[in-house]
């Protein structure tokens, strides 16, 4: 709902003729992407309801090829392992967000997990 209305309230600014509503819209914008960006690994994770997998837990050991995975990968790109989690949902989707690599986090749904193979994840994981 809030939304909604930052929306409204920023299309009606856009269309002030005076030309200040076409310097308020980006601004707003970039304001928004500057106070989201550092909360953005934090948020995506409560939204989706992420469980982080980590080695050294045993709970994991059934995700620990996908921690791997992701792992070298980001090795091999010379960055360092970002949060590897999963969530529930029956939509195949994979996902990663943080403004930085030192605080970003890559999310498998658990339907994608399940239903294509590992060298296809792979592929998902590297983009």
């Amino acid at each position: 709902m809030s939304w909604t209305i930052i929306v409204l309230i920023t299309l009606c600014i856009s269309v002030i003729p005076t030309g200040f509503g076409i310097l308020l819209v980006p601004l707003i914008g970039l304001v928004g992407a500057i106070i989201g960006l550092p909360f953005s690994q934090w948020l995506v994770k409560r939204a989706h309801n992420v469980s982080v997998i980590t080695r050294d837990n045993p709970e994991h050991s059934d995700y620990f090829w996908l921690y791997d995975l992701v792992s070298n990968l980001a090795q091999k790109a010379n960055i360092p392992t970002p949060e590897i989690g999963i969530y529930e949902s029956l939509d195949m989707n994979a996902f990663a967000s943080g403004a930085t690599p030192n605080s970003s986090v890559v999310a498998f749904s658990t339907a994608l997990i399940e239903k294509i193979t590992i060298s296809e994840i792979e592929a998902i994981a590297a983009l």
